[in-house]
């Protein structure tokens, strides 16, 4: 209950913070400087803020301590190396944006850390190393890659939430 009053909270700030902001690692500045203050000192938030610009298929977005994008294109999956600040909450830091241009027939996949940390009966984590392998399949999917989840832990409760979002280039 406390981290969905948190991420409620942190909602709200983050639609109030981009009112006049130039791009994703500013409203992310903004927001820090609000929960700095505001939250208590032991709870953080980690996340992507992101800015699709559809009509060419531009991304433009900023990390705060979240897992790193993965790119799937015709030549296979990588995650994005890009110099994100620290979890939201902790201490000021700085959120570079990072540009990128979906190619047509490319995505880019945000996904929380119960995909990764999803584990199996000898507590064998899924782990990033797979979910990268997966989407170099040939028909991967959001609905493959949940399957292969539930497959993976062997009908094990997940520890924590599985969030993914796709945003794909046609």
């Amino acid at each position: 209950m406390a981290a969905a009053l948190l991420m409620s909270s942190t909602r709200s700030i983050v639609r109030l913070m981009t009112r006049n902001a130039s791009g994703p690692g500013e409203v992310l500045r903004r927001v820090n400087e609000i929960l700095l203050s505001d939250f208590p000192m032991s709870r953080f938030v980690t996340m992507v803020y992101a800015i699709l610009d559809p009509r060419i298929g531009r991304i433009t977005f900023a990390n705060a301590g979240h897992l790193p994008p993965l790119l799937i294109d015709p030549t296979g999956a990588s995650f994005l190396e890009e110099s994100g600040g620290l979890p939201l909450g902790i201490r000021e830091s700085s959120f570079p944006d990072c540009d990128i241009k979906l190619a047509p027939g490319s995505r880019l996949l945000l996904y929380s850390d119960g995909v990764i940390e999803a584990s199996n009966r000898t507590s064998e984590e899924y782990g990033q190393a797979r979910l990268q392998r997966h989407f170099c399949l040939a028909n991967s999917s959001l609905e493959t890659l949940l399957q292969e989840l539930k497959d993976f832990s062997s009908g094990n409760a997940l520890a924590d939430d599985v969030t993914l979002v796709v945003v794909e280039s046609r």
